[in-house]
């Protein structure tokens, strides 16, 4: 240890170390005192303490408070203490000589019980009561620094600056290589040996020591300013980020390279801002400080960060936490982690293939003989490849005119890609494959066979025919359900019928037929989709031809006066638009055939169906005698118009009615998916 320097933790004293402690405060002794023994105890050593001032009680607590237990230790006699008249004036009067003899008998037994050294403390204001030899005390701790260097033992002298005058302390501070003021330890600049100290010559002895000492210190300047100069410049040529904050987030320090990381313009406008805004979520720094404050210090954190400009940087930190000084380094690793990501995904593409190579590779001649294939053959088919190899091929088929099939494929288009084929494995058991195939060619473009590669897709192919005879069944159940639907309606419908016959009255009579020709129209439906290979859509166009013709028998007595025009396009529709728009279709069309042509009147019924843009446009009109002006067909008493309206609305449609040329109604509407 150099002369002057600090020593920082009470860990790095050891046996042979004399050492005086000036403490102010109960706080201070209690800061000092405690880790020093418990030092002492993990150490295996043997403890003697030398109470004064302070009693037993006292000691034992600082240890009980520190998580210690004491009884094991002081049963056993590892942990001792002893009264000033048990120890410095055991014989009744002071003697250094005896006091240094004692100590040796300790250190003795220690070592003799099985303990590494012993460690001593006592507290000295003892030696302020007049107490017979008292006044040799100095002499004593001078005389110990020519015990301690060759002995296992190490001890503190404890010295309350609150009840010691200077004078005393100074002599204290020459007669003690190491010093500890407060809690921090120091190798003493003011230490004179024993034989300079007792050899008479004390102001030549001093004044020589403290010029040297002034020497030492400019020297330890000089020398801490050229250290601290080299250090500084290592840190800032650094091709790390260097960094110091308060544990708050306010920038001490920052190094070059720490301001290019961060896009910076300078040092002084870097350290502006505050450090958890370069943190890209608030919560890494949280966890970070809490880490530092829990355990002092913080290694090789992957965290990311934000530049100046707001980008995103990979960084590796390292910390530790010292007086509440957070000092850092900190390894932009942005680039690595782009490598490492890129040669993820390469790594993730290359094993995916790797692990899909469960194919089977293969080569046949011109004659059909199986010249290579890969070892994976004998999981699908339970044949080895020194069981295939040289093998006609046909063997591993179940219908030689599959093999034929496929050749005559290949030799047709070059090759050919999922190719489904029937083989058998070693047990006759059927397996379906996928096949990739092509002709192979030699050096000199010579036909000399076949390579491909196989995929074994039976459980895909047994789910596959399993899903379709489902969808067969569905189908069926859905035609059947169809169908009855259908039976049903028209069962209401010739209900209806019959009903109506027993009705006197025409308006009853009226809505009866009304209700007939709607069920009839919705029964319509139901029976093309029966009828239709997709049973979940219809042709309107076919539709509405169809509803209009029964329509026209139904209302039309003498067909010659009215004359009806369709011009539709075959469209398909959902069965969820195609049931209500059927229903306005029965509406509007009956509508007319009934009262547009009175008192035998003639005249024209066209009928419209087509896709206009995005939307879809429905159009019946007429030449007749026109719509009532003094009727609102949006709020009217007629069940037909309200049906209309409230169908358009259903359907998310907009209806028009133009009145300039007889009666025409206009529906615009767009099909949405049905969810």
């Amino acid at each position: 240890m150099e002369k002057g320097y600090i020593l920082y933790k009470i860990e790095d004293l050891k046996a042979g170390d004399h050492l005086c402690c000036l403490y102010e405060t109960e706080e201070e002794h209690k800061a000092l005192i405690t880790p020093f023994l418990r030092k002492g105890l993990e150490n295996n050593e043997k403890i003697v303490y030398i109470v004064d001032k302070h009693t037993s009680k006292t000691v034992l607590d600082y240890l009980r408070e520190d998580g210690i237990v004491v009884e094991p230790y002081l049963e056993r006699g590892q942990l001792v203490i002893l009264t000033v008249s048990e120890s410095y004036m055991k014989e009744g009067v002071f003697d250094p000589d005896g006091m240094i003899n004692l100590l040796k008998n300790e250190t003795d037994k220690a070592l003799d019980e099985g303990y590494n050294a012993l460690r001593v403390t006592g507290e000295m204001t003892w030696a302020l009561r007049g107490l017979p030899g008292s006044e040799r005390l100095i002499e004593y701790e001078s005389k110990l620094n020519e015990f301690f260097p060759t002995s296992k033992c190490l001890a503190i002298c404890q010295y309350d600056m609150r009840h010691f005058d200077p004078e005393i302390l100074l002599n204290i501070l020459e007669t003690h290589p190491i010093v500890v003021i407060g809690t921090k330890i120091y190798d003493n600049f003011y230490y004179i040996p024993t034989d300079e100290f007792l050899g008479g010559k004390i102001p030549e002895t001093t004044l020589n020591h403290w010029t040297e000492n002034l020497k030492l210190r400019k020297q330890v300047e000089e020398e801490l300013q050229k250290s601290e100069k080299k250090y500084r410049d290592l840190v800032d040529n650094a091709p790390v980020g260097v960094y110091q904050t308060t544990v708050d987030g306010n920038i001490i320090f920052v190094n070059e390279s720490l301001v290019n990381m961060f896009g910076f313009e300078s040092r002084e406008e870097m350290m502006k801002v505050k450090s958890p805004s370069r943190y890209k979520n608030s919560k890494d720094r949280e966890f970070i400080t809490q880490k530092l404050m829990k355990k002092g210090g913080l290694k090789d954190h992957e965290v990311e960060m934000l530049k100046k400009s707001g980008e995103s940087i990979n960084v590796i930190l390292s910390a530790n936490i010292d007086d509440g000084i957070i000092s850092g380094v900190l390894v932009n690793i942005t680039e690595r982690k782009k490598a490492e990501e890129a040669l993820k995904k390469s790594e993730t593409k290359y094993r995916a293939i790797f692990e899909n190579v469960q194919d089977v590779f293969y080569q046949t001649d011109n004659e059909g003989n199986i010249i290579e294939i890969s070892p994976s053959i004998e999981r699908y088919s339970g044949f080895t490849r020194e069981e295939l190899i040289g093998k006609p091929v046909e063997m591993v088929y179940v219908d030689p005119e599959d093999r034929k099939d496929l050749l005559k494929a290949i030799h047709e288009r070059g090759e050919v890609v999922d190719y489904e084929v029937r083989l058998k494995t070693k047990n006759n058991s059927l397996i379906y494959v996928s096949t990739n195939a092509h002709i192979l060619f030699d050096s000199n473009n010579q036909l000399i066979g076949i390579e491909g590669s196989l995929r074994d897709i039976t459980e895909r192919t047994k789910m596959e025919e399993e899903i379709k005879k489902s969808l067969e069944e569905k189908e069926m159940l859905l035609k059947e359900i169809h169908h009855r639907v259908k039976n049903n309606l028209m069962v209401i419908s010739s209900l209806l019928n019959l009903q109506s016959r027993y009705i006197k009255d025409k308006e009853a009579l009226s809505i009866f037929k009304e209700s007939q020709s709607r069920a009839k129209s919705m029964a319509l439906i139901h029976e093309k989709l029966y009828s239709s290979t997709d049973l979940k859509r219809i042709d309107f166009g076919d539709y509405i031809r169809t509803l209009s013709s029964d329509l026209f028998q139904t209302y039309v007595a003498d067909p010659s006066r009215i004359k009806m025009n369709i011009n539709v396009e075959n469209i398909m529709l959902d069965i969820n638009t195609a049931i209500p728009l059927g229903l306005i279709v029965n509406e509007l069309v009956s509508n007319s055939m009934k009262h547009a042509f009175p008192n035998g009147r003639n005249g024209e019924l066209n009928i419209d169906f087509h896709t206009k843009d995005d939307n879809l446009v429905l159009m019946v009109s007429d030449d007749g005698v026109g719509f009532p002006e003094d009727l609102d067909y949006k709020n009217t008493d007629s069940l037909g118009l309200q049906l209309v309206n409230s169908l358009t609305g259903q359907i998310d449609g907009n209806i028009e009615l133009d009145r300039s040329k007889g009666t025409a109604f206009k529906i615009t509407f767009t099909e949405e998916e049905y969810k």
